[in-house]
This record gives structure tokens, C-alpha cells and sequence, in this order.
């Protein structure tokens, strides 16, 4: 059973489904859509008390698939190439075991890069180099072939830098910076006091050029690395009670176009960078869909193109629900919803 998944599930009001097939656009730079399909059509899932919450506590999961999927993030600099965690499910809680891999969408290869990660602290950054906290709670890079495993320092990964040169960690201490080499260049002492953010594999931080976007309850703070001070807080609208109280709260700054896309519960959000101004632009939330979790999105470095993990879900019985799992593309544009069929 798949912990993160439950602990989503119990944060969902109404659970989700996208399934209404879209035509194909076809684009000449990359092979994304090749080896895709529609998202997978399912009954709605029933199984709600009447305080809204599932009742996922007293039911049996039984898992169509084999393994989950986690943390699908694009290679920085060629979008045709994935990293995602396979989690091992059919196990029950026994030996639980995951593999990230490497997979391409042009040639449909497959590469195992490292094994026993703990789920949401990966990142791929811009040297080639693949960060990751093992389940020793070090921090290690790899490259994509997994070839060079190297330890670099330990904590908990937060991201790789612009650059691909520095990691934002945390542990019990603090928040530091360090080169890929592991010697601390810098200490965040006065952006927020450190969280395991490996909880489900929600970020709190999000380091996009010389920003670090934090969240907090009630607003985004704005850290500038240059003159180590906040320079900015975007307070956050209502939107939902799951978006503006989720800990599954993430944020993919587009700062080509100066937004900020923040994601939490199956819906998101475009803040513009400048006017700070809100909109809904997506929402699988809906009295006609309902089934579906999307989970743990990324976003492609041309800012095109979405990946994320899908989770669908069907009560076939009072104790008896059926959980699958898919990794799902999305452009930016909000069509072409796609699952990913990837080559076993």
C-alpha cells in the first residue's frame, strides 16, 4: 500500500476522473505523444461518509498495478527524457522496494538509474547530474546512465540550482546550500524554520534562477539569494478548502512568461509574478469527474509541457476499493491530457 497515496486520498473531497478523449497535437520538436494513450476511463469512485472524507480507513486496497509511480520529473535539457520512482505496491507493506528510472519517449528505452530513494527528494539538474536523498538519509548525485553514484552530503534534497552547480537541503539544523561537491556555501537562517519535505513528496521550496519561492499557510515568501533578504509575499486567495490548507501544496514557477503555477489537490493555479493577480486555470474537480487523483506535477524547461503521477480509484464493494496507477502528460495549455505507456 502506498502511504502517500492514502494520506491524498484523505485530503480529497471529492475524488476525480479526466475522461473525455482529446484529439492529438502533433509537434515536430519531440516524441512525447508517441507512446501515449487517453486517460483511462473508470467508474466514480462512492465510497465517502458523510463528513466528506473517504473511508478509505475500513477498506481492503487491492492494486490493479503492480507499482506506483512517483516524482516523474523532466531531464533539464532534452524534455524527451523522464526520471520516475517505481514503487513496488502488491507487497502490502512487505519489502516495499523502488527503483528510479530513466526513460525516454523517443526511443522508449528504459535505465535503471538508483534504488531505495525516499519518494518527492530527486532532481535533475542542468550538469546532468541527478540528486537524491537514499533512505540512509544521505544526499547522493548519479548520472542519468547510473553510472558516478557519489555522496555528497546528508539531509534532505530539496532542488538542484538553475545552473545544475548547487543543492538547497535541509536537516534538523537548517536550510543550506551547498556545491556538488557538498561543501555548504551558504545558510538560509531567516527563510523558514526546516519541515521534512519528503512528507508524501510535497516541496515547501521551490529555487527557480535567483528566487526561492517558500510556502507558508497563508502566502508564498520570495527569498532573493543576491541580497539574502524577502523581497516579495503572495498572499493566497481562496480558491477551495483542500488548495488553501493542503500540505500537498507545490509550486512551478514559469518565469519565461512571470508566473508562478502552485498546485494543490487535483487543482491549479497561475499567479502573475508581477500583479500577483490569481486564476483558476485548471480543475479536475468536478460533480461529473470523479475517480482521479493527479499528483506531483513537473514542468518541461520550455514551460510547454506538464508530467505527473495519476492515481485512479474504484470502490467495487463496502471494504473493497482498486487503486492503478498511471504517469500522465499535460501541455500548458491545459489539453492533451495523455497517459504514458511505458515499455515494461
Amino acid at each position: 500500500m502506498n502511504y502517500s497515496v492514502i494520506f491524498s486520498i484523505a485530503f480529497v473531497i471529492t475524488l476525480i476522473s479526466s475522461c473525455h478523449k482529446k484529439a492529438i497535437v502533433l509537434h515536430h520538436n519531440h516524441c512525447l505523444y508517441e507512446q501515449t494513450a487517453p486517460p483511462k476511463n473508470i467508474p466514480g469512485y462512492e465510497g465517502y461518509n458523510p463528513t466528506g472524507e473517504p473511508c478509505i480507513a475500513q477498506t481492503i486496497v487491492n492494486f490493479l498495478s503492480e507499482y506506483s509511480y512517483s516524482r516523474p520529473t523532466f531531464n533539464p535539457n532534452n524534455k524527451n527524457e523522464i526520471i520516475y520512482l517505481e514503487i513496488k505496491e502488491r507487497t502490502q507493506h512487505k519489502d516495499r522496494s523502488n527503483t528510479l528510472w530513466k526513460y525516454n519517449f523517443c526511443t522508449h528505452e528504459k535505465t535503471v538509474v538508483a534504488k531505495d530513494i525516499i519518494p518527492g527528494c530527486i532532481d535533475w539538474g542542468a550538469q546532468n547530474w541527478i540528486a537524491f536523498t537514499g533512505i540512509d538519509f544521505q544526499i547522493y548525485k548519479v548520472k542519468p546512465s547510473g553510472d558516478s553514484l557519489t555522496r555528497i552530503v546528508g539531509g534532505l534534497l530539496e532542488s538542484w540550482n538553475t545552473e545544475g552547480t548547487e543543492i538547497l537541503y535541509t536537516n534538523s539544523a537548517g536550510i543550506f546550500i551547498a556545491n556538488e561537491n557538498g561543501l555548504v556555501v551558504d545558510t538560509l537562517l531567516d527563510v523558514s524554520k526546516p519541515r521534512p519535505s519528503y512528507l508524501n513528496g510535497y516541496k515547501i521550496f521551490c529555487w527557480a534562477g535567483d528566487s526561492l519561492f517558500v510556502n507558508k499557510r497563508d502566502s508564498i515568501i520570495i527569498y532573493d539569494f543576491k541580497s539574502k533578504k524577502t523581497v516579495d509575499k503572495i498572499l493566497k486567495p481562496y480558491i477551495s478548502y483542500s488548495f488553501n490548507h493542503s500540505t500537498a501544496f507545490q509550486m512551478l514557477p514559469m518565469l519565461k512568461s512571470g508566473k508562478l503555477l502552485c498546485y494543490a489537490e487535483n487543482t491549479v493555479v497561475e499567479f502573475d509574478l508581477k500583479t500577483h493577480d490569481a486564476s483558476l486555470v485548471f480543475d479536475y474537480l468536478g460533480d461529473d469527474e470523479k475517480g482521479q487523483i493527479i499528483d506531483q506535477m513537473d514542468i518541461s524547461s520550455d514551460e510547454k509541457h506538464l508530467v505527473f503521477s495519476k492515481v485512479n480509484i474504484r470502490k467495487y464493494s463496502e471494504t473493497n476499493v482498486e487503486v492503478e496507477f498511471f504517469i500522465h502528460l499535460l501541455d500548458t495549455d491545459w489539453k492533451n491530457d495523455r497517459r504514458v505507456l511505458i515499455t515494461k
